[in-house]
């Protein structure tokens, strides 16, 4: 698993006592399960613009409103999931500019707050609805930007986040593990369409415990009051049943 402590992305755990936000499944290998790079750009409100080759240059010169660019391709999304989006921005002086997913009208996923240049990584969760959307890059400052490209792709697995700072569970070492304050701590993850029929592996402080499971397609918690432990050292589920070797 790779750890982030907001649900974005944007800022890694590097060591104890930090919150986490983000949990990316890396049980499918990191492999890309479908991308788009961007070729071609529209405006809308910026007061110069330029389509470039994959990216865009833009300026906005005076305060209020907002100037964004939205992408001419789109990506087919489905409802819930988590997708990574990667800006090369070659300058800018604007102090801050947010990307999202859009649906074509004013429907836009949760906006993810970046600044500075180079390459940039965002986890942006898709919470409009399954179809096909577009990239946005968006501002409410003064200023220009130069993008070289953008990427959006699609990671395997099944990804947990938790948007609530105060529902963070905090991240501890030796054993590597999740600690919960059995109040309200926990990951949330998506359960894909069609549901898992299979077996759950669940190791905690109190033990390691291996349940035959039928979950439904839907949002569930990791953690909370209810769960059999305090911290969580490990979770691994799979369809079908284990072999009596395997549990």
């Amino acid at each position: 698993m790779t750890l982030y402590q907001n649900s974005t992305g944007i800022i890694p755990v590097t060591g104890d006592n930090q919150p986490v936000g983000l949990v990316i499944d890396k049980s499918q290998g990191g492999t890309v399960g479908s991308s788009l790079d961007v070729t071609t750009w529209t405006n809308h409100a910026w007061d110069t613009f330029s389509s470039i080759g994959g990216g865009f240059t833009a300026s906005k010169d005076s305060a209020g409103g907002t100037a964004l660019s939205y992408s001419n391709q789109t990506f087919p999304c489905l409802l819930d999931r988590i997708y990574k989006i990667t800006v090369d921005v070659e300058s800018t002086d604007l102090s801050d500019y947010g990307v999202c997913l859009s649906s074509g009208s004013n429907a836009r996923s949760t906006v993810v707050t970046l600044s500075g240049i180079g390459t940039k990584s965002a986890y942006v969760k898709n919470n409009i609805f399954t179809g096909n959307m577009s990239i946005q890059i968006k501002t409410t400052r003064v200023g220009s930007i130069n993008v070289n490209s953008v990427k959006v792709e699609d990671i395997l697995g099944n990804h947990g986040s938790q948007p609530v700072a105060s529902r963070r569970p905090t991240y501890n070492e030796t054993p590597e593990r999740l600690t919960l304050d059995k109040v309200d701590d926990s990951i949330v993850v998506q359960i894909p369409t069609g549901g898992w029929i299979g077996s759950m592996v669940l190791a905690t402080d109190q033990g390691t415990a291996t349940y035959g499971v039928n979950i439904p397609q839907g949002e569930y918690e990791i953690g909370g009051s209810y769960f059999p432990g305090n911290t969580i050292n490990n979770v691994l589920i799979r369809e079908g049943v284990l072999s009596d070797l395997e549990a």
